[in-house]
């Protein structure tokens, strides 16, 4: 029986674990805190449901355009992240018993590769264990980056794993940082009342994301009261009572100063692999991110990493795909990762979702394209939902019209992109898209009417 070893149970560690023992390989897993990792303890769920009660909070503006009548709304913070902390439970809880029924041994502790098939893990109580392996997957995931800024260590400043743990809601927030991570806790701290102040270090927010629709996510942003500083730095933070002043520098030097209760750092994540020994026994580093091949093998044949540790994209569900496919590998079934279609969701108010190239990734590349863009408010489920800011996008090869990205800003964006990310994996044209036959009154129709309007034949849109 193949013997393998996984260092992490996050959501590719455990991914992984389980899918190599389907495969009847004998299976541990170590794990150095909870099962789950950053994902289900301290990112993806966490924020999720603390995100669903500010979207909660923000319908009541709207439910007086429905009949309804609001008034004297109390909220508890200590009561959501009870909630928070049970949602987080059931999900931990039950990844163990799938483990277990699996009859994966789960070792709790931290790893250190002795030798190229020997890992010693270290207890909360500092006792060592060395366990042999034949193969070994590590998924160890990654940590919150600190920015070199002048008063970091300040009582009051948040990294975004101690944001899911306050006491109590701040009155003000600055949030270092316009990426993913920044962006949602924007979206969740204005919705629940706090002013919400976001510095980010390069020209706009959402870098990463096609630029039309980040743009569309600043205005939102902005209507909410958020303050964005793009082109900005943070230089110092200085704490004086409860308050915490901090020092901003803009473009051309400019400094200016700002007053908050709470700082959050949110400006992104580095991979966690400096406890496990792996210059040491010659696995390839760059920059703390695992090399490894489209098998997910590293430059020595039994050591596989997956996840944020050694992927390209920091990303749960990226990793979960990474852990199917090492474990694959290990058990004699070749298969490669494909990153061809690969979601990005971000769950701002409407959300945002992405899969494929952008319209400025085509022209870097100089590939010849059509765009289209077919708004919400043409699209009656967004109506009755009363979310219709937004769109559908839709990046096609100009001669074929073979889809290469799709981007969505709206309601159930983050749903609906998995059907977009199908149609890429398929090499699909946009008259494929147009012709499938999707539910009224969905969201979903505007996928296929922004095909349709690629070649002119959009029926819920004017004529040009």
């Amino acid at each position: 029986m193949t013997n393998v070893i996984v260092v992490g149970g996050g959501p590719g560690g455990y991914t992984a674990a389980i899918r190599a023992a389907q495969l009847g390989c004998d299976v541990k897993l170590i794990e150095k805190v909870k099962i789950g990792g950053t994902c289900l303890n301290r990112g993806c769920i966490p924020t999720k449901v603390l995100l669903h009660a500010s979207h909660i909070r923000d319908s009541f503006k709207k439910a007086q355009e429905y009949g309804f009548s609001v008034e004297n709304v109390s909220f508890d913070w200590k009561t959501l992240m009870q909630r928070k902390e049970d949602t987080v439970k059931q999900l931990t809880d039950g990844v163990e018993a799938i483990l277990e029924s699996w009859g994966i041994e789960i070792i709790y502790g931290e790893a250190s590769f002795v030798e190229p098939h020997v890992i010693a893990v270290t207890d909360e109580q500092g006792s060592t264990t060395k366990i042999n392996g034949e193969n070994f997957i590590v998924a160890t995931g990654s940590r919150t980056s600190l920015p070199p800024i002048e008063g970091l260590r300040s009582e009051g400043v948040l990294t975004s794993d101690d944001a899911l743990c306050i006491d109590e809601l701040p009155s003000s927030i600055l949030i270092v940082g316009g990426g993913v991570i920044g962006v949602e806790f924007a979206t969740l701290f204005s919705n629940l009342g706090c002013s919400v102040t976001v510095v980010e270090f390069l020209p706009r927010i959402l870098s990463n994301i096609d630029e039309e629709l980040a743009s569309m996510v600043h205005e939102i942003l902005s209507f909410k009261g958020v303050a964005i500083h793009a082109s900005t730095k943070v230089t110092k933070i200085e704490k004086s009572g409860n308050i915490l002043t901090v020092t901003l520098e803009g473009e051309g030097g400019k400094t200016s100063k700002v007053e908050v209760s709470n700082v959050l750092l949110a400006a992104g994540r580095l991979p966690d692999t400096s406890a496990l020994n792996l210059e040491n026994i010659g696995i390839k580093t760059e920059r703390g991110r695992v090399v490894v091949d489209k098998y997910m093998k590293t430059n020595l044949p039994h050591i596989y990493a997956i996840g944020d540790c050694a992927s390209p994209f920091m990303l749960a569900h990226v990793a979960m795909a990474e852990g199917e496919v090492a474990a694959e590998n290990i058990a004699g079934n070749v298969r490669a990762m494909d990153y061809t279609a690969v979601p990005s969701c971000i769950f701002t108010e409407p959300e945002l979702a992405s899969v494929g190239m952008s319209e400025a990734d085509c022209l870097d590349a100089g590939i010849p394209i059509k765009v289209s863009r077919f708004p919400m408010v043409g699209n009656g489920r967004a109506l009755t939902l009363g979310e219709a800011i937004g769109m559908v996008k839709i990046v096609a090869e100009e001669k074929y019209e073979k889809v290469l990205g799709v981007h969505i800003l709206g309601p159930n964006a983050t749903e609906l992109i998995s059907t977009a990310g199908m149609a890429l994996m398929l090499e699909a044209t946009a008259d494929e898209i147009a012709n499938l036959i999707f539910a009224h009154p969905t969201v979903g129709e505007a996928l296929k009417e922004a095909a349709l309007l690629l070649q002119g034949k959009a029926i819920h849109f004017p004529k040009a």
